[in-house]
């Protein structure tokens, strides 16, 4: 059967564009969709603001001056599957009989009114408020004005924020660089047929025995242990301030004497060794 839609603005705004959005889920072949007044008058406010509404408000708006401009009352969405139609509707009145409960000054209550108006005259098709709002919707309800929500799942994405526009800005400008850098490819002209290389290295025969004590007790009489640790006579300097410097030195304690000669030493000849 024919469904007539009398859709608010949020189906031109929040959702998909209208020819993305998937009709055969209602499940009524024509769809209509009737543009009136109240909803021309809102998305012609849009036309002048910024954001992404303004490109839906210019676009829905262009649909409409092609209309009049060809004199025709329809413009087609979709072609078939089902077949979907914007139209014209703008000299439609809000029912009067219903005018006591609701404000026209308020274009979401004079929508309703208007789909009131229509559903008293159709015949052979259904008429419905489109809406998403749950406001108009109860009042429709409430009033027995025919309603239908529309589907959640036909909403838009959400607006892209000012941060995740940057990050992308960002992620291109560095995939430009990254593009402009060396590609560097290394490979061995001597690989085999499975990329192998074979290679042969030297490694040095280990020390015996005998060879490393010779060896330690060669260091060890060209790096003998001291036995002498008397100090040194004071030493005197003069920089070219003319300040004069005395440099006196002292004996180790017997301690670190000591600690040099059991510990110390013997613990260098063993890394020597090691």
């Amino acid at each position: 059967m024919e469904l007539h839609l009398v859709p608010d603005t949020n189906l031109f705004f929040e959702f998909k564009a209208l020819d993305q959005l998937p009709w055969a889920e209602l499940g009524h072949d024509p769809v209509v969709l009737l543009l009136t007044k109240p909803v021309l008058d809102e998305i012609d406010k849009h036309k002048k603001a910024g954001g992404r509404t303004r490109d839906r408000a210019l676009d829905i708006f262009g649909r409409f001056r092609a209309m009049l401009e060809s004199e025709a009352n329809d413009s087609e969405i979709q072609p078939a599957g089902p077949r979907v139609l914007l139209r014209r509707m703008t000299m439609v009145r809000p029912d009067p009989d219903i005018e006591e409960h609701l404000d026209y000054n308020r274009p979401d209550e004079r929508l309703i009114g208007i789909v009131s108006t229509l559903s008293k005259g159709a015949r052979g098709y259904q008429v419905k408020l489109f809406t998403d709002d749950g406001g108009p919707a109860g009042m429709a309800q409430d009033l027995g004005v025919p309603f239908k929500m529309i589907p959640q799942a036909w909403r838009r994405p959400p607006a892209e924020t000012t941060e995740a526009k940057q990050i992308r800005d960002l992620k291109k400008v560095v995939e430009v660089y990254q593009n402009q850098e060396p590609k560097v490819a290394i490979r061995c002209e001597t690989a085999g047929g499975e990329g192998m290389v074979t290679v042969a290295g030297k490694t040095a025969i280990p020390l015996t025995e005998t060879e490393l004590e010779e060896l330690v007790e060669a260091l060890r009489l060209k790096h003998p242990p001291r036995e002498d640790f008397t100090p040194p006579d004071p030493t005197t300097s003069t920089d070219t301030w003319g300040v004069t410097k005395t440099v006196t030195y002292s004996a180790p304690a017997a301690d670190d004497v000591a600690n040099y000669r059991d510990r110390l030493y013997p613990k260098w000849l063993d890394d020597c060794r090691a």
